[in-house]
């Protein structure tokens, strides 16, 4: 078949890449498939299988020796920027998202996170902890596969006044979680995702909420950045708030009680099995 990925090569060497490409013979070698670090094509009527920076240092003329491992980089991150756009689809959806968040939808050749994700566990569906997201300032991201039959990849989107955020990226592979991050970012949307960073040192500042027309459940899901609601407000805030808002070192929850207040407007959606926890305060 022809080879659109040497085509695409050969498209942006005079733009991109200048000096570093001088040529590359489109017509004896045929990309039988290519996959991700992975190229397999036929030259010369034999079938070869090697990685992508082999190939491209056995097949395309480097002008600048001294700069090639940076080329090689530079054409491998086009590779699979271009093997992205081509084999997934990119959609954000605004209701009802979370029925894609669903192990037996995801892509079975996972070496991301995609699988570890909590929420896809069929129980969290069953018991429909996620009504919380039917709430118009709350929607997601969701990769497909090229067939539109399988989920790759999503990530849940915060919508604020003044900003749009997005949360933890889960994906099946490094590649199109740092392709996700680019798009989203291209997009005007800030991470809003800091893992365990201790709020005082490292961790995100940010105190614009999320405004919930609805948010009174029995269940709720586990939600990694903005998981601090306040019940009498409907606001959703992230989970450093309150370390910032009461200037403490430490968010205390209900199996820490000595000498403790207890705030009972906030609550953490940070457990699996649907509920929350309560927020006390030193």
């Amino acid at each position: 078949m022809l080879n659109k990925y040497l085509q695409f090569l050969s498209g942006i060497s005079k733009d991109l890449l200048e000096e570093c490409i001088l040529n590359i013979n489109v017509k004896k070698i045929e990309i039988s498939s290519i996959d991700y670090n992975f190229i397999k094509y036929i030259k010369s009527n034999k079938i070869i299988s090697q990685s992508i920076a082999k190939f491209i240092q056995a097949n395309i003329k480097i002008n600048n020796y001294s700069n090639v491992t940076t080329n090689i980089d530079k054409i491998l991150n086009i590779i699979r920027c271009e093997f992205i756009k081509t084999n997934y689809n990119f959609k954000i959806i605004s209701t009802k998202f979370y029925k894609y968040l669903d192990y037996s939808l995801y892509l079975k050749n996972d070496t991301g996170n995609l699988s570890g994700d909590c929420m896809s566990r069929p129980h969290c569906h069953a018991q429909n902890f996620f009504k919380i997201f039917d709430n118009s300032n709350i929607k997601c991201l969701v990769i497909y596969n090229d067939t539109k039959t399988s989920v790759a990849g999503f990530c849940i989107l915060f919508y604020g006044e003044t900003n749009k955020y997005y949360d933890k990226v889960y994906s099946v592979n490094s590649d199109l979680t740092n392709y996700i991050h680019e798009f989203l970012q291209e997009k005007g949307y800030t991470y809003a995702y800091d893992g365990f960073s201790n709020p005082h040192t490292d961790g995100l500042k940010i105190l614009e909420g999320i405004k919930l027309t609805k948010w009174n459940f029995k269940k709720y899901p586990y939600i990694d950045s903005f998981r601090i609601i306040d019940v009498k407000t409907g606001i959703l805030y992230h989970k450093n708030y309150l370390h910032h808002i009461y200037d403490e070192d430490k968010i205390l929850f209900e199996w820490n009680l000595e000498d403790l207040t207890l705030k009972p407007n906030f609550k953490s959606l940070d457990n699996t099995e649907g509920g929350f926890e309560k927020i006390y305060i030193n």
